[in-house]
């Protein structure tokens, strides 16, 4: 089961203003509209673990270093970089294309001096973002750094772990998607490249990644699976709160 971090202050901008050729991004209203999860299987900083987490702030953009939180278990290795490709950094602070399908994604440096034989890496994405439309389940995938298919990785789920069809705006009503995905990379431990794909008028707006080395013999199998059980009414009730200004976001 994964298990909600420190709390933090987030305050998203449900409004953007004009957007380059007078276009308006609708965005949540200093509301939070999501959790992350850390895992329930291995904790943040553990030997051969990596933690990286980005989220979308009119004052601070998602675009570049994990602005969040970064752990790579003492081993020097290098933060990794979130970019993207057909969109641009809107003024909430999150990804945005208003002329087609798009696509963020990172690099992130894995324990690659640690042998590979018998031993694979477990990674854990989990995403959330604005919509057109109806749930997307955005997709999430996990490929070796230059972007080919790791022989043999399995994907162990991929979900909705919380979804608002109606999340009011000055704009009218937005739907948001938080979604999780599980990967097992046998024999795998080189650095990976995670690429998540977002829709048009849709806007990525965090991201969190979580890794660990482990043994085939349970990275592959059901001790690593997981139930993301948001807070009660986490989504059904955030309708009625947005007047109360800033809320806490749970890390």
């Amino acid at each position: 089961m994964f298990a909600p971090n420190s709390s933090r202050l987030l305050s998203l901008s449900m409004i953007t203003g004009l957007i380059g050729l007078g276009l308006v991004e609708a965005q949540a209203s200093s509301v939070p509209v999501f959790n992350f999860y850390a895992p329930g299987n291995w904790s943040v900083g553990s030997s051969g673990s990596t933690y990286q987490e980005w989220t979308a702030d009119p004052s601070d953009s998602i675009s570049g270093v994990p602005n969040v939180g970064y752990n790579d278990a003492g081993a020097g290795l290098t933060q990794p970089t979130l970019a993207a490709s057909g969109a641009f950094v809107a003024g909430s602070g999150g990804y945005y294309s208003f002329s087609g399908n798009y696509t963020a994604y990172t690099t992130v440096q894995n324990h690659d001096t640690i042998s590979p034989t018998g031993v694979g890496t477990h990674v854990i994405v989990q995403g959330f973002s604005t919509l057109n439309g109806s749930p997307s389940l955005f997709p999430i995938t996990v490929t070796d750094s230059a972007g080919n298919v790791i022989p043999g990785a399995t994907q162990l789920r991929f979900d909705t772990y919380g979804y608002n069809p109606s999340f009011p705006s000055s704009f009218g009503p937005v739907s948001v998607e938080a979604v999780i995905a599980e990967f097992w990379l046998p024999s795998f431990t080189d650095d990976f490249k995670v690429t998540v794909a977002a829709k048009v008028h849709s806007s990525l707006q965090g991201l969190r990644i979580d890794s660990k080395i482990g043994s085939v013999g349970s990275g592959g199998s059901s001790p690593f699976a997981i139930t993301v059980v948001p807070e009660p009414g986490c989504f059904a009730a955030l309708a009625g709160l947005t007047g109360l200004g800033l809320l806490r976001r749970r890390f």
